[in-house]
């Protein structure tokens, strides 16, 4: 016969714990306050690198040039006046430097090409921005861009304190140390509400003063609006809301209103576990984290339904034990079960945390605080939460009402 655990002697302790975690909580949540990401924020996301320019392109003539590049080379596309179209290929098979694709380049009537700094840049590592664009005019140069001959590392604490001037910047590395690639967000605080050019404009002179121009390039460039964001606010609001809501409903269908009490105890406090984890390591809530807080409010009581129907059978099958006995024997019996399958998901979200980068290693990250927690509510805080109002309760009373039983 498998031991009972007298999880019951735990259940006093367990119930002042989560009233401290609570407090606490609450208390670095309106000291600290909550990091909302763009997607919940008004303003601007971008995507910048830090490179040397390298080359610049220029065209001055009736046609229509345009600029691209993938994984093969770069392109020269002309159409003419008449609609004709002409595409020159510099693919990197043959043209190895960015000197030999620049004197390529000016062969082409009316374009010019200049080499800005050393011309023994590898053109496979060339490439250009989002507010670059494609087309070739003799008004804007098009700019090329490479890290070849960039020395060294940036650190997101480097970027910051070099940016400290702009108010409510923040910065996030994206992907390797050696790619210097960050995502700035800079947050709309004008109560006006600013547009996205007058946000970048703000974040370019800061660059632009810091760095100077021709030291980095925007990737891309998304801007939120404050409508849209407040209404992106309250429907994951809402969606969280609707997602306990329904849960409660299905759990006192299933077993009795005080069943589904104890699971919606436990399964907001793992959400609230998970909020204050964010807090003290300053994350943001973005809709990645919100996606991880949905994941676990199901996950978190998945396991707390299978120990109530463990309980539901041990009180038809052990009638004349009390509700503490028939929690402690159940939660014995699915001990091994929470505990391993907790352990098997753990493992693949570790995986996902340690190989990816940005939203997706979020989201892996608050996961991962969010599983751990919910195995100690299902076997722990949902239990004792049941334990108040079924203790003294036998067989099939703890799961029936006195009138059924009676039928």
């Amino acid at each position: 016969m498998k031991k009972v655990i007298a999880f019951s002697k735990f259940y006093p302790i367990t119930i002042i714990v989560y009233a401290l975690i609570l407090v606490g909580g609450f208390v670095l949540l309106f000291t600290m306050g909550l990091q909302k990401s763009i997607d919940f924020q008004a303003g601007l996301v971008a995507q910048v690198r830090f490179a040397n320019r390298v080359a610049s392109l220029q065209y001055d003539g009736p046609d229509t040039v345009h600029f691209s590049q993938d994984a093969r080379g770069l392109y020269i596309v002309t159409t003419s006046i008449s609609a004709e179209s002409n595409t020159q290929e510099f693919l990197f098979t043959e043209y190895k430097t960015i000197a030999d694709f620049i004197a390529a380049v000016n062969q082409i009537q009316g374009v010019t090409g200049t080499v800005e700094g050393s011309t023994g840049i590898a053109l496979t590592s060339v490439f250009t921005g989002s507010t670059e664009g494609t087309r070739l005019s003799s008004e804007k140069a098009l700019h090329l861009y490479s890290l070849d001959s960039v020395v060294g590392t940036l650190s997101n604490d480097e970027v910051r304190q070099t940016l400290a001037s702009v108010e409510g910047l923040a910065v996030q590395q994206v992907g390797n140390a050696s790619e210097r690639t960050f995502q700035l967000r800079l947050a709309d605080n004008n109560a006006g509400g600013n547009t996205s050019d007058q946000l970048k404009n703000t974040l370019t002179s800061a660059l632009d003063d810091t760095y100077g121009r021709e030291h980095y390039v925007f990737l891309t460039t998304d801007f939120m609006g404050s409508q849209f964001s407040s209404s992106l606010v309250w429907q994951s609001v809402i969606l969280v809301l609707c997602s306990v809501v329904l849960i409660f409903l299905y759990v006192t269908i299933r077993f009795k209103w005080n069943f589904a009490l104890a699971a919606i105890v436990a399964l907001c406090f793992d959400t609230f576990i998970m909020i204050i984890y964010m807090v003290l390591i300053r994350m943001e809530i973005s809709t990645f984290t919100v996606a991880a807080l949905l994941t676990i409010i199901g996950y978190s009581v998945n396991n707390t339904v299978v120990l109530f129907d463990r309980l539901r059978e041990n009180t038809r099958l052990f009638a004349q034990m009390t509700g503490t006995e028939v929690i402690n024997k159940s939660t014995s019996e699915v001990l091994s079960r929470s505990i391993i399958t907790t352990i098997t998901t753990i493992v693949a979200i570790l995986i996902l945390f340690l190989f990816t980068s940005g939203g997706i290693q979020n989201f892996a990250n608050v996961l991962l605080i969010g599983l751990i927690s919910g195995l100690v509510t299902s076997l722990l805080l949902a239990p004792a939460i049941l334990n108040l109002s079924c203790h003294n309760k036998k067989g099939q009373e703890i799961i029936k009402s006195k009138a059924i039983q009676q039928q």
